[in-house]
């Protein structure tokens, strides 16, 4: 998926307000989830959401929890984020949930859970395909227009704040010499 909008992203030609990507849904889901579950030493701990985490990313049978919600968007910018452990609340709205987020260019994946409904996010996200068996590939569009600021959602605005675990990390590279 990756090395698929990096090549249209990086080319000289326009962006189309759309991409096409044939991908395998379950896999990428199953990827991200186990790239961000990585972050961190001996962070593993029994419950009924990290059981669910696990059963899910270790068993290609299995479907998506409910309670996850995957989105994706195209990420043109170089910092790379990875957070685990973070929680969002809209002032005002008393609905707060815990999210994961990973970004590196060309793209960003903001995990959910127990994500409030009807949610403000206007986002592509991979649960149409939760049922999918981890080799099934399936197409997906990916909306290369309106462009997100680069630091959202891990910089709150001024209707929302976060709170977040050990070890949420932006990498920054260093300048050209």
């Amino acid at each position: 998926m990756s090395n698929q909008v990096r090549a249209v992203a990086t080319s000289s030609l326009r962006l189309p307000p759309q991409l096409r990507l044939k991908i395998a849904p379950a896999a990428v889901t199953r990827s991200v989830l186990g790239h961000i579950a990585a972050q961190g030493i001996n962070r593993y701990k029994k419950g009924p959401l990290t059981e669910a985490f696990r059963d899910y990313i270790l068993d290609p049978t299995l479907p998506l929890p409910h309670s996850l919600r995957l989105y994706f968007w195209l990420y043109p910018h170089r910092p790379q984020v990875l957070i685990r452990d973070a929680a969002f609340t809209e002032i005002g709205r008393r609905a707060h949930f815990c999210f994961w987020l990973m970004k590196f260019f060309p793209l960003a994946f903001f995990v959910t859970w127990d994500e409030p409904m009807p949610t403000s996010f206007r986002l592509t996200h991979f649960n149409d395909h939760r049922n999918l068996p981890a080799s099934a590939v399936e197409v997906v569009y990916l909306s290369t227009r309106p462009l997100l600021p680069s630091q959202w959602p891990e910089m709150p605005d001024d209707r929302s704040f976060i709170l977040y675990g050990q070890e949420a990390v932006v990498a920054l590279p260093t300048p050209r010499r």
